[in-house]
């Protein structure tokens, strides 16, 4: 065994504490002195980073309560607790919390009130907010005193305003240190899984420990979550997850959905294979948009073609009024050189750009 790689393969997938808490179960273990060590230390600095986020979603929790704002809290902390039975055994890079589309405003002023600054905000004419919400799906919020990246979505990352309503109406209210929450129903919450896992080509296996973790728990019907995903169009990606498991957890595809789950086109099973073992791709390429395309075959190419043709990036370069917003389309690719020459883009400064940069491959988008 490849001790010293496998502590780089726990690094890469983001798996500390579970792969601490898995290899202290294994009787008579040969763990290395040193890697022991290793380990532990990357399990301790997981747990405290997990309680330091649980602190400030609580602060959140709390200014959002008081508000009167409901929220949706994504993945994180709250996830954890409820898979693992513990707050700190999840790895988390950062916290990611979901407002419906008609709190936004209130939202960012409380978060903003707190000390998180935006890292972009859709501040330019309608034409320009219009196709922000179309494209984007959260704003990305750093506190420079707690160092921490904050993800305020109004939506998750595929979804229509149809179904996110759906998603809010399924919701359950819980209560959380004394503060109420609601959480995404045991359906919605693998979707989500699976679309966050599908959509970067689960390059980090965390993500499918977590799915791995609700199938062993029995806490998904996988029929409903597949009628369901049937009506969003994301049938594949729940199918993609299914044959993951199969064959890197040993957990069976269900016998209902095994002949759908064998028609997935292979590029849909071999490339998260290749990503697991690869360094992410920095910036979408022509092979990222096949994927892209064979995980969402019904969604639409204008929305597809608007994804790459308009960036907030771009805005926040060249102020354009609305009855010039026709001009990003010629201009974009002199705009993506324009930043390279610049070596600056439109982050607001070093500490946070290096914070976003650094925070995960699809911060860079």
């Amino acid at each position: 065994m490849d001790w010293e790689q496998y502590l780089v393969l726990i690094k890469r997938h983001g798996t500390p504490a579970v792969s601490c808490e898995a290899l202290n179960r294994v009787p008579d273990i040969n763990l290395p002195a040193a890697v022991r060590q290793a380990l532990q230390q990357r399990s301790y600095a997981c747990r405290i980073q997990a309680m330091r986020f649980a602190s400030l979603l609580m602060q959140v929790l709390k200014d959002f309560n008081q508000a009167g704002i409901p929220l949706i809290p994504l993945k994180g902390p709250l996830l954890s607790l409820a898979l693992y039975g513990d707050l700190g055994t999840r790895h988390s890079l950062d916290i990611d919390i979901m407002a419906s589309l008609g709190d936004m405003p209130t939202a960012q002023g409380r978060l903003e009130q707190m000390g998180w600054q935006v890292h972009l905000r859709p501040t330019f004419g309608p034409r320009h907010t219009d196709v922000f919400l179309k494209i984007y799906h959260h704003l990305v919020y750093w506190h420079p005193l707690h160092r921490c990246i904050l993800e305020l979505h109004w939506r998750t990352r595929w979804e229509t305003p149809d179904h996110t309503t759906g998603q809010w109406a399924r919701s359950a209210a819980f209560v959380w240190e004394n503060l109420s929450y609601r959480s995404l129903s045991p359906v919605d919450l693998a979707l989500h899984l699976c679309e966050h896992g599908s959509g970067h080509a689960w390059f980090r296996l965390k993500w499918l420990g977590d799915l791995a973790r609700m199938y062993a728990m029995g806490y998904v019907d996988w029929n409903a979550a597949y009628r369901t995903a049937c009506t969003m169009g994301a049938e594949n990606s729940l199918l993609q997850c299914l044959r993951l498991l199969e064959e890197l957890h040993g957990l069976p595809v269900p016998e209902t959905l095994r002949a759908q789950a064998a028609r997935l086109p292979a590029e849909l099973v071999e490339r998260p294979a290749a990503c697991m073992l690869a360094p992410p791709e920095a910036h979408r390429t022509m092979r990222q948009l096949r994927y892209e395309r064979l995980l969402r075959p019904h969604r639409s190419w204008r929305q597809a073609l608007m994804e790459v043709a308009y960036s907030s990036a771009d805005f926040e370069l060249l102020h354009l009024p609305d009855r010039l917003f026709w001009i990003y389309l010629p201009l974009r690719p002199f705009l993506l050189i324009w930043r390279w020459i610049r070596h600056a883009g439109v982050k607001p400064h070093a500490e946070v750009a290096a914070a976003i940069a650094n925070h995960s491959d699809e911060k860079l988008q």
